[in-house]
């Protein structure tokens, strides 16, 4: 049997995809009351990771998409001449 991190995984990449497919071929949602703890979020990255290799064609193991996670936020920052404080909606 699955674990639910593994479970986890794999239900939120498959909503994650759905952004990119047309309304006839999304796949169905299935939204069940889920605990938001540390293996959610987890397995939420853990699904970030799987849909950016499978986009890029890269095969990043989780350490180094966190790299580049951070690597891209850095970026965002500087571009946004980011001056320190409580990042928020507004100074996204």
């Amino acid at each position: 049997m699955a674990s639910r991190f593994t479970n986890l995984t794999a239900n939120i990449y498959e909503n994650m995809n759905n952004l990119f497919r047309s309304d006839e071929d999304k796949e169905p949602i299935t939204l069940k009351s889920e605990v938001l703890d540390e293996t959610f979020f987890t397995a939420e990255l853990f699904a970030l990771m799987l849909q950016f290799n499978k986009l890029t064609g890269q095969n990043l193991d989780i350490i180094d998409f966190i790299g580049t996670l951070n690597k891209l936020a850095f970026q965002h920052l500087l571009e946004k001449k980011w001056t320190g404080g409580n990042i928020n909606e507004q100074n996204i």
